[in-house]
């Protein structure tokens, strides 16, 4: 069994920017694991013309790397 870091990826298998090739950060691995706990059907207070987009941007070359939108566009 291998040894995992904190947000059990083994170690040297952190996603990487596909543009540069830098190794995503700790915010950047925050950012999607919070975007994924959510999606279609997360909303169900408030208005239903709720919307909601999560971009993720590569901390070394600031090129947009994941967009996710939710609601009605």
């Amino acid at each position: 069994m291998s040894e995992e870091d904190i947000d059990g990826f083994a170690p040297g298998a952190r996603p990487i920017c596909v543009f540069c090739n830098a190794p995503w950060t700790d915010d950047m691995i925050t950012v999607y694991d919070i975007d994924a706990s959510h999606g279609p059907g997360s909303y169900d207070v408030g208005p239903e013309n709720q919307q909601a987009t999560v971009d993720i941007t590569c901390s070394t070359c600031k090129r947009l790397i994941y967009r996710k939108e939710y609601g009605s566009w």
